[in-house]
């Protein structure tokens, strides 16, 4: 035990000074010999100009791959440079910005052997104001009619690229399905648009009124009285009026007047019988009109 314990402690002073000359010559060797690594640079954007738009993500880092002594290399091997590399949007000319290695201000003896990636694309467009409407498209229900639309706000104002910009005309809301008469109130949501493109008002959604009646309306008329065509004689009619019921459009029955409803029977054929039932119709109904007659005929006696 005693030997080997004499191993680390027989001239220690001189083991130890051997030790320290062995680690010198290696630092002094290793450094005069070249070594490689990576560094990362981040990238400081300034001045975006106010007439102008960025089209496309930009790039906040690079990668370095660096070659030189290994003494200034092991200290910057996977560490990002305390000194950021700064782009002036304001002078960009092009839609990039080549990069190379005077770009970075790196220690003396520090070589650049590589840069990831080579360029930072930057696509600037012209910024542009316009005012575009907002637009509703109904479901087609014909079971109503819309008499009324409105949209508040009717009208927004569209900044951002001019080609995006100019590329709507409007802002069309989703569609919607009228399902009962009246009025109706209720929200719905602006389109989403490109992240670049502000809307003033600044809102998410809209405010929409409907008002709607159905399409097609009905009106009864009771004991009209029958018109006889075709005959002079005396007769005698059961029964000597008829219901009618006229159906059309909404807006047309409105301005139908009920002096256009005229039932009538034609006696203008010659019989034998002196009581016999004849088909009631009705006399220049507007074809935008649809009727039923209750009785749809009635029983005629003629009279000596």
């Amino acid at each position: 035990m005693r030997r080997f314990l004499a191993l680390f402690t027989h001239n220690w002073q001189l083991k130890i000074f051997s030790l320290l000359i062995s680690v010198a010559l290696f630092y002094f060797v290793r450094s005069d010999k070249d070594s490689e690594g990576t560094l990362v640079v981040e990238i400081n954007y300034t001045n975006p100009p106010k007439d102008q738009v960025l089209l496309n993500e930009l790039i906040h880092s690079v990668k370095l791959s660096i070659r030189g002594p290994w003494m200034g290399v092991r200290k910057l091997d996977g560490e990002t440079w305390h000194r950021k590399l700064t782009v002036d949007l304001s002078n960009i000319k092009g839609d990039r910005v080549d990069l190379d290695s005077t770009m970075f201000g790196l220690p003396k003896g520090i070589r650049i052997t590589n840069i990831m990636p080579q360029y930072l694309p930057i696509r600037l467009e012209q910024r542009i104001t316009r005012t575009v409407p907002i637009t509703l498209k109904l479901e087609n229900n014909p079971n109503f009619h819309v008499t009324e639309t409105a949209i508040d706000p009717n009208k927004v104002k569209l900044s951002g690229p001019k080609t995006l910009v100019l590329s709507l005309p409007s802002l069309p809301l989703p569609s919607y399905a009228v399902q009962k008469e009246g009025s109706n109130e209720f929200s719905l949501p602006l389109p989403e648009l490109p992240p670049n493109i502000e809307v003033q008002p600044n809102v998410k959604e809209v405010k929409v009124r409907i008002v709607a009646e159905k399409s097609f309306s009905a009106r009864q008329y009771t004991r009209i009285p029958i018109t006889v065509k075709g005959y002079k004689g005396k007769y005698l009619l059961e029964p000597k009026t008829v219901d009618v019921a006229i159906e059309g459009s909404t807006k047309g029955m409105r301005s139908f007047n009920s002096a256009s409803i005229v039932p009538v029977i034609d006696l203008s054929q010659k019989t034998t019988e002196k009581e016999f039932y004849v088909p009631v119709t009705l006399q220049k109904l507007p074809a935008e009109f649809h009727s039923r007659i209750l009785p749809t005929q009635v029983k005629v006696r003629l009279l000596p």
